[in-house]
């Protein structure tokens, strides 16, 4: 009943989850110098993997000789709560998130050589000196965007990385550096049990940062690495407070503000715990349905139409769909808006995005479209 309701709710809400796609982005320039068209399902799956193979080509081509990557298309510079701007050690972590869902691993692999590239960079972007007060932080001078998010983003590349190149040199120096990036997620953890921007144990928190904490931890635990089952349970227990009475999830425990990308978020998180039919998750859900449905008419409320960041809300829209026990939400979801979603791509393979620049969007954009494959194992059922 669940899946049937939002399998309506997406066939309904239609081009509104894309009504920012690029005019100039009407077909996709595939390898080997074809067009792929941007209308009709029926060659989806031959055209995802098109998409995701001209995206990743494309962020190959603009990674920098260190591994990371300069920005490409920010318009939009700032710092605090609200950032936006440059975040090297967040978009390096995304992109090498993308490079392993597409089917590499560490030297090995179409982009193999770029991924192992990036990951070096991460582990010499760990503080790893010992009776540092931030052992275990990862991050790059200069970088005022990335913070807590790039922090966790960067330990759940670690771990996937880590457990596909355990046995190597390489692999060796990822494990230090993310037991050490485990281990200060562990002692940053708020008194909330959220976490907040900076690597400190402190009373603000806010849910976007514990759900990228939460997902790196995981990542890590499943790679093998022991992290401490309280510190998880401790977090899983802010994530349910940020829920409202009508199944949204708040930006953080006491707001007011609810999102769909915030609710699909804190629904994909809990049911990455096991959680797939929890009162919580069946109500975020239902949310969800009515959400979408009204997206786009006059009815719909703020909540439902508050889009700050569309490629984050697309991942974990994704995600919260594909960990639904019947798969036919996700497969609905596919046939009706990755079709909107790949005639945003740019002739040259990229996504763009003001806000956090073009290697930020498309690295996302590759996550979205091959969240089904599973072959990240975060993305895994």
């Amino acid at each position: 009943m669940m899946c049937s309701r939002i399998v309506a709710a997406l066939l309904i809400c239609g081009a509104t989850l894309f009504s920012g796609a690029s005019a100039n982005a009407s077909a996709l320039q595939a390898p080997g110098g074809t067009s792929t068209p941007t209308t009709g399902a029926t060659d989806l799956p031959a055209r995802v993997q098109a998409s995701s193979r001209a995206a990743l080509d494309w962020l190959a081509a603009q990674q920098d000789a260190d591994g990371s990557w300069s920005p490409s298309g920010v318009e939009a510079v700032s710092s605090g709560l609200d950032a936006a701007g440059h975040a090297p050690v967040a978009v390096a972590s995304i992109a090498a998130l993308a490079f392993m869902a597409g089917g590499s691993t560490p030297d090995r692999g179409p982009h193999g050589a770029h991924l192992a590239k990036t990951i070096d960079w991460l582990v010499a972007h760990c503080e790893l000196q010992p009776g540092s007060p931030r052992y275990g932080w990862i991050s790059r001078p200069g970088d005022l965007v990335s913070r807590m998010h790039g922090h966790g983003l960067a330990t759940l590349a670690l771990a996937q990385a880590w457990s596909m190149s355990k046995k190597s040199e390489r692999g060796a120096r990822i494990e230090r550096a993310l037991r050490a990036a485990v281990d200060l997620l562990t002692q940053t953890q708020g008194v909330e049990g959220g976490w907040w921007y900076e690597p400190v144990r402190a009373a603000q928190h806010e849910s976007s940062l514990t759900i990228c904490a939460v997902q790196a931890l995981r990542g890590a635990r499943d790679a093998g690495i022991a992290v401490d089952a309280k510190v998880i349970d401790r977090a899983l227990s802010y994530v349910r407070r940020t829920r409202r009475e009508d199944g949204a999830f708040l930006y953080a425990i006491g707001d007011k503000q609810a999102s769909v990308a915030l609710t699909a978020a804190s629904i994909a998180t809990l049911q990455s715990a096991g959680a797939y039919s929890s009162a919580e998750v069946r109500a975020g859900h239902d949310w969800l349905t009515r959400a979408l449905a009204l997206r786009g008419t006059p009815d719909a409320p703020e909540a439902a139409t508050l889009v700050v960041c569309p490629h984050y809300e697309r991942l974990y829209l994704s995600q919260a769909l594909w960990q639904l026990e019947d798969g036919h939400a996700h497969a609905a979801w596919r046939e009706r808006d990755l079709p909107r979603l790949l005639a945003q791509q740019e002739r040259d393979g990229r996504f763009r995005d003001r806000r956090f620049g073009d290697v930020y969007a498309t690295a996302m954009e590759v996550l979205v479209v091959l969240v089904a494959d599973g072959v990240l194992p975060v993305f895994q059922r």
